[in-house]
């Protein structure tokens, strides 16, 4: 801005009764103009940089993390599954289970049920096999029960569907699907059952006799096990330890037959460098860390039990966690 010996300078060369202005004072006046135009940009500019900041981006919910368990998905199909299952888990900003439907990757917002989460992975990778699955009911998706069915009707070799039934707890890979019925002790439940994606192989149970530990991806109301009680009563001798027929304690009304404990060959190692069975090993599973009561998508760890011929037959909800193993119908399904 202009001084006042500036101002007092341009009055001086103004002569009275003169409607001219002497160059002296139009060069002042000109200089005010400019220097008052200049400081109302540079604060215009300020405000506009102040607005036109971008948000913070929300921050990644922490959903566990995704070691590497050295297993190979076994199809093209299995491959693509797992892969849309991680790539989606990595998007995961807010999340929550529910039976309404809404996906907004930009944001990372995803809230919705199990069948649901299937269903969106299934139609960015494969959508002709999610067309295939039958629907029991006039609903809009999938649901799990209708993933049952599929599976169970596929078979072994499939129906040209694109779809196959696995027999063996043992088969299983990443991208593989388990799909369970409601069981009669969740009668009270709405959900018609249960589905998840495959994160690995399966491994026995260092510290549980019978029960099998698979890490999977899915969308859920309760989390499943993180392992936290396996690493405190397992030991890095249990194959050494472990009884050779441990027997299985019976479930009323359920018929296991003879149960053993399931022949499950883990690879030496989940990731180079890692004893089998040591503590490594275990902390290497992924943990869930979504809120009971909120849920959403996340990773975790379930049981599975099987019988003579290494089929499931039960499950526990959180793998090496929950106290009883629910009977139930299990469909392990693969893509072609």
């Amino acid at each position: 801005m202009c001084t006042d010996g500036e101002r007092r300078a341009a009055a001086r060369a103004m002569p009275d009764g003169c409607g001219r202005i002497s160059r002296l004072a139009a060069r002042c006046l000109l200089a005010c103009l400019l220097t008052g135009l200049l400081a109302a940009l540079s604060a215009v500019s300020a405000v506009a940089a102040e607005f036109s900041e971008s948000p913070a981006p929300a921050p990644v919910l922490s959903i566990g993390h995704m070691p590497n368990f050295g297993d190979q998905p076994a199809t093209e199909g299995a491959s693509a599954l797992y892969a849309e299952a991680v790539r989606v888990l990595s998007q995961v900003r807010s999340t929550r289970y529910t039976g309404n439907y809404v996906v907004d990757e930009e944001t990372g917002r995803f809230e919705l049920n199990c069948s649901g989460f299937l269903s969106m992975l299934l139609y960015e990778v494969n959508p002709s096999a999610l067309a295939t699955v039958d629907r029991s009911g006039k609903h809009y998706r999938p649901r799990a029960e209708d993933f049952h069915r599929s599976i169970l009707r596929a078979g072994p070799k499939g129906d040209g569907t694109g779809w196959l039934r696995l027999e063996r707890v043992s088969d299983l890979r990443p991208g593989d699907v388990v799909a369970w019925l409601r069981p009669a002790e969740r009668s009270a439940s709405s959900a018609t059952g249960h589905v998840m994606v495959a994160l690995g192989g399966p491994r026995s149970n260092p510290a549980r006799p019978g029960e099998v530990l698979l890490p999977v991806a899915d969308c859920t109301l309760s989390p499943h096990g993180d392992l936290a009680a396996i690493r405190e009563a397992g030991s890095p001798e249990f194959e050494a330890a472990r009884p050779t027929q441990p027997a299985m304690e019976p479930v009323p009304g359920a018929t296991l037959g003879q149960p053993r404990t399931p022949e499950v060959e883990a690879p030496p190692a989940i990731a180079p460098g890692i004893e089998r069975g040591s503590a490594a090993w275990l902390a290497a599973l992924p943990r869930d860390t979504r809120e009971p009561g909120i849920g959403g998508v996340g990773t975790g760890v379930i049981g599975l039990a099987t019988d003579a011929t290494g089929h499931p037959v039960a499950y526990w909800w959180r793998g090496g966690v929950s106290r009883h193993r629910l009977v139930t119908s299990i469909m392990l399904g693969r893509l072609e």
